[in-house]
């Protein structure tokens, strides 16, 4: 499977949807990771250590076909605050 983690874009956001760590499990089992360059500057993981782990580089995610996507998320509890703010159905 071809799987990209994207460079997240959200400003003050510093989350990844993988490190070189979930990369080097998921090559190893045959897995494609495609890493968008810059992707783990905010955590201190540059794209060397992506490449080391076992991923291709790519410049943006839009030049990458990934299968899965693996990216980050709002917690789910803001999401539930929100939802209660508006008076809309919340996950409970």
């Amino acid at each position: 499977m071809r799987i990209g983690v994207p460079r997240e874009i959200k400003v003050h956001e510093y989350r990844v949807g993988l490190v070189p760590a979930g990369v080097r499990e998921l090559t190893g089992s045959g897995h494609e990771v495609l890493v968008e360059s810059g992707a783990g500057l905010g955590i201190g993981v540059d794209d060397a250590q992506y490449r080391t782990a076992g991923a291709a580089i790519s410049a943006s995610a839009a030049e990458s076909t990934p299968e899965l996507i693996s990216a980050t998320i709002r917690r789910l509890d803001q999401w539930k605050r929100r939802a209660m703010m508006s008076n809309s159905a919340a996950v409970r």
